[in-house]
């Protein structure tokens, strides 16, 4: 459409005319103003396939940027779980002098496992006992709200191997 009206005009041949025609061409050809330079600058790259690597490079570090800090914030947790668990794991003098009174107490009772409990998974807690197994109560009504006998398992030789709490309304008196 330009060039059929830069045809037009050029066939009348007035100068006013083609100082008007090359005053319009002008303006559709060069754009004028500060943003000359960036404007340029941005063609050439998008031409050029700069501005693609530009943000595709941009956008990789980022990513990579925050991979590696969910990698040491994942470390980090990871470290003070395992401090947690090892600071649980280790009895205090307290507990080895209490767990030392206990395996010596006399024995109160039998009492034989009717059922285990899902959830004793308490420090204090008697584990590794099975149903059916015969435990020996050295003290009664202990615990969160007096529900618990304090109780141990002996081996054949009559030895003490563990001690703690058990639920009473698992346990069945002989």
């Amino acid at each position: 459409i330009l060039l059929q009206t830069i045809m037009f005009l050029t066939s009348l041949k007035s100068p006013t005319t083609l100082n008007t025609l090359k005053i319009s061409a002008r303006c559709f050809t060069q754009s004028t103003g500060p943003f000359t330079s960036v404007r340029q600058k941005f063609r050439l790259w998008s031409r050029n396939g700069s501005l693609e690597f530009f943000l595709g490079g941009s956008l990789l570090t980022i990513i990579t940027l925050d991979r590696i800090l969910q990698y040491q914030q994942h470390q980090s947790r990871q470290h003070i779980k395992d401090q947690l668990q090892v600071e649980a794991n280790i009895p205090s003098t307290y507990d080895l002098q209490e767990l030392q009174d206990w395996l010596h107490r006399p024995v109160l009772f039998q009492c034989r496992i009717r059922k285990l409990a899902q959830n004793l998974d308490g420090t204090k807690c008697l584990k590794d006992v099975s149903i059916g197994e015969v435990v020996h109560v050295i003290e009664e009504k202990v615990g969160p709200g007096d529900m618990y006998n304090l109780c141990k398992t002996l081996d054949r030789n009559g030895k003490p191997i563990s001690v703690g709490w058990f639920p009473t309304m698992y346990l069945e008196k002989i």
